[in-house]
């Protein structure tokens, strides 16, 4: 019996080990391993996946890989060696830097960074960035390139963590630059593209003793960045100036490879932000519209004609297509689209900055993309009858007068309201000086009562182009009837700029 009691006590034992055993156990399972440090560059957080995210299924949160897992080229241009650069890697020191590389620390720097599957190539966007840099006259930079392609080749997963370590690679070298040439981190523009533009975040982030000048955010990625904590992306904290184009913008992947978040100081959302005119063709390829977030940088309007484009502030798309946006009555209502490496770098942001800028613009299909945006306001009288049908005008300018515009507004038309619309033009018209209106019935009605009409009290065309507020209303009008404020059916009212 004893024996027994024994062998019970024993086994009891055994198990109340092989429990805590299995609870140990568990505990090792469950507990996960979050953070990872590298030596020199500091410790790095799991990458932040959303799980209400529509591929979160798909994504699974890691670990950056080691800084010294790749070699990362590193590529130093000038505008005297604009050709032939000199190449390191991440592990270039401050003598190396000092004794040969292509360097001018009385210019800033723009780092150039590629996006995911990507090689810094001489013949693909990169290049022609960097052309376009060094190349111009009054040359004012160096330009930095890395070839990042082997941190990205494999999961997306990982390439979202791996991010960080770029990040944290371009701000060493920063630091290293910093200590070689005496030069300051506000001296340099990091201009990334797709998940270059969270690798530009994390280089700002990164940074011990000063702050990156700024950053330029090419369709900054969604897929993996989207409702995350700014510490996770690029954000507007992450340098003195933060500027995003939209492109691509999606839900999920299958809708875009861009997101709807604004990430800077200030965000252009072109033509919506989500699909880019052309890329809708059947026979455009899969990335058109990511990849034209980057065409838009490198290309040069002033080539083409005196554009001066311009972003408006909007509550929605929607309402800016419909001209409801059209003046800057204060001085962030609108602002330059384009010349980001000659305007931008010496813009600050407002002492009343509170929340980032959003900005509509739109832009053709091929070169040259600037549109000049016209918006156009009827304003009913006040005793006029209500109409219900379409109003069509034909619109001339101050220049090429012998062209005719014309639009076709459809609406409910009620007493001492206003409608409006978005006029754009691929070629400028000049001041709206004369607007010829006809009435008729919607589209496919057929009943249209011959008595109807409508008073139009006048026609305001808002010229939006134009970077001087004094341009802007050299070449906007207040158009008034000729002669009688009422369109009759078969009957062409004209208003005119007097």
């Amino acid at each position: 019996m004893i024996q027994f009691e024994k062998m019970f006590q024993n086994e009891r034992i055994l198990g109340i080990f092989l429990v805590i055993a299995l609870m140990r156990s568990n505990c090792l399972v469950e507990a996960k391993v979050d953070q990872v440090c590298y030596e020199g560059y500091g410790c790095f957080n799991q990458s932040e996946i959303n799980e209400d995210h529509p591929l979160a299924a798909d994504l699974v949160a890691s670990l950056p890989e080691s800084p010294n897992s790749y070699v990362f080229p590193l590529y130093f241009f000038t505008c005297e060696n604009s050709l032939n650069p000199t190449i390191f890697n991440q592990n270039v020191t401050v003598d190396e830097l000092k004794r040969s590389a292509n360097f001018n620390p009385n210019r800033r720097t723009v780092l150039i960074v590629h996006g995911r599957n990507e090689h810094y190539n001489e013949f693909r966007w990169m290049g022609d960035l960097k052309d376009l840099l060094v190349t111009r006259d009054g040359c004012e930079y160096n330009v930095i390139t890395i070839d990042y392609y082997r941190m990205t080749d494999h999961s997306y997963s990982a390439a979202i963590a791996n991010t960080q370590i770029v990040g944290a690679v371009l701000a060493k070298l920063i630091e290293k630059l910093s200590q070689a040439f005496k030069v300051d981190a506000l001296d340099f523009i990091c201009a990334g593209f797709s998940l270059g533009s969270h690798v530009c975040g994390f280089t700002g982030q990164r940074l011990k003793f000063s702050q990156l000048g700024m950053i330029l955010g090419m369709d900054p990625a969604g897929p993996g960045y989207n409702d995350v904590h700014p510490r996770s992306r690029l954000s507007y904290d992450d340098a003195k100036l933060v500027v995003t184009i939209h492109a691509n913008a999606g839900d999920d992947v299958f809708e875009g490879f861009g997101s709807f978040e604004p990430m800077g100081h200030y965000n252009f959302f072109v033509n919506g932000g989500s699909e880019q005119p052309g890329c809708e063709e059947i026979t455009a390829d899969i990335g058109c519209s990511h990849r034209r977030s980057h065409q838009y940088v490198i290309y040069n309007e002033t080539l083409f004609a005196n554009y001066e484009s311009m972003g408006y502030r909007c509550p929605n798309y929607d309402d800016f297509e419909k001209g409801k946006c059209n003046r800057c009555e204060e001085p962030v209502d609108c602002a330059r689209f384009g010349y980001w490496f000659t305007y931008w770098p010496h813009q600050e942001v407002g002492p009343d900055f509170t929340e980032p800028l959003i900005y509509y613009v739109d832009t053709r299909e091929k070169l040259p993309y600037s549109l000049y945006h016209y918006s156009v306001v009827l304003s009913i009288d006040v005793e006029s009858p209500t109409f219900n049908g379409r109003l069509a005008l034909n619109l001339s300018g101050s220049i090429r007068s012998f062209y005719i515009e014309k639009h076709d507004l459809e609406a409910k038309f009620e007493a001492n309201q206003t409608y409006s619309f978005l006029m754009k033009e691929k070629k400028s018209l000049g001041r709206i000086e004369k607007i010829s209106a006809t009435i008729s019935s919607s589209a496919g009605l057929s009943f249209f009562d011959p008595h109807s009409s409508v008073d139009v009290k006048q026609i305001e065309v808002r010229y939006m182009n134009g970077f001087d507020q004094s341009t802007r209303d050299d070449l906007s009008s207040i158009l008034t009837p000729e002669q009688s404020s009422t369109i009759r059916s078969n009957q062409t009212t004209s208003f005119v700029y007097k």
